[in-house]
């Protein structure tokens, strides 16, 4: 039963929409969203210092072979839902669900009902865990209890918890590679959570903090930091202690060579005037990107410098609405993406 407290932070919440500032509207996940995750080790202190006009820095993290996926469905698809209800969205984390409610009104908030897992472990929450209220801005916190029943196994037991949810600093981050990103929002979330199960003497401690990062034109964090002391009894206790950092798959410096052939991004996309490249070009070979219509016809071309290390902007504000193919040719390296003006 390890491992069972509210990944909360993987759902709050998508980026940051105008002025550092969630919304509804721009960042509360749908049907159809997949937020993909790298694991990263950390090399020295951990940034999570909090503030106005902070830098954080992860440049020297360096990444692992771990990734975490979690993908979105509407409830009505999902049988269990029934389970839990007044449920509209599901959350797929590989074989284990998490069960969301989206509420209008009187307050638009985003609350999770309860979980499954795939060892057997069910959480149903009768009082529900209200994850956010929107908007969210730099100074933002709400607290909120929740508590339901645990199973498993045929056993059943209680479950309490609180949670509070905080808009903590602002400033830029430094995303591991050294790519700067700027316009950052530091949200931060502790967690306690209690799980009872009298019929076999079994209790879990849990307390939890993570830290996560958001930026415009990203629905989901850059960058989240997770702490978590779990005590686990039966008849003596048992501590764990875990930290995790996990990186936005999207935006893993961008159009960047460190994963250039297959899974370089285009950040950000859907884009309006420009997106980032950040680039290692360690030989100085001659590259350059060429942008697309879904017609073939090419609609611009960028020469890039010949340097090592390529940072720079590629405007797009003279091209229409629409869907375009971005070629990135890097000497005789080529990797081509979808790309969506609006």
């Amino acid at each position: 039963m390890k491992k069972i407290y509210l990944t909360l932070c993987s759902v709050l919440l998508c980026a940051i929409s105008n002025a550092q500032t969630l919304t509804a509207l721009a960042n509360e996940p749908s049907q159809g969203d997949v937020n993909s995750k790298k694991k990263y080790d950390s090399v020295g202190v951990v940034p999570k210092n909090t503030g106005a006009g902070l830098n954080w820095d992860f440049g020297a993290f360096t990444q692992t072979t771990v990734n975490a996926i979690s993908t979105y469905s509407n409830a009505g698809s999902i049988p269990s839902a029934s389970n839990f209800p007044g449920s509209t969205l599901v959350e797929l984390q590989g074989a284990d669900k998490l069960f969301w409610k989206s509420v209008a009104s009187p307050t638009p908030q985003f609350e999770l009902l309860g979980m499954e897992q795939v060892s057997g472990v069910v959480l149903s929450y009768t009082n529900s865990a209200k994850v956010i209220e929107w908007p969210v801005a730099m100074g933002y916190s709400v607290t909120d209890f929740y508590s339901g029943t645990l199973s498993v196994g045929g056993n059943t037991g209680t479950v309490d918890g609180t949670i509070t949810t905080q808009a903590t600093g602002t400033g830029s981050l430094n995303l591991p590679g050294n790519f700067p990103m700027n316009n950052i929002l530091q949200i931060k979330m502790t967690q306690t959570l209690q799980l009872l199960v009298p019929s076999f003497g079994y209790t879990n401690d849990i307390n939890s903090t993570d830290y996560s990062y958001y930026q415009t034109g990203q629905k989901f964090p850059l960058v989240t930091v997770s702490y978590e002391r779990e005590t686990e009894t039966i008849v003596t206790p048992t501590v764990n202690f875990t930290v995790k950092i996990h990186v936005n798959n999207a935006v893993l410096t961008g159009l960047n060579e460190k994963n250039f052939d297959a899974t370089f991004q285009i950040f950000p996309n859907p884009a309006k005037d420009a997106f980032h490249v950040n680039l290692y070009n360690n030989s100085n070979e001659d590259s350059f990107i060429e942008i697309y219509s879904v017609t073939g016809k090419m609609e611009k071309k960028i020469i890039l410098d010949n340097v090592s290390t390529i940072k720079t902007d590629i405007s797009i504000r003279d091209l229409n609405p629409g869907v375009y193919l971005v070629k990135t040719t890097v000497g005789p390296r080529q990797s081509t993406r979808k790309l969506i003006v609006e």
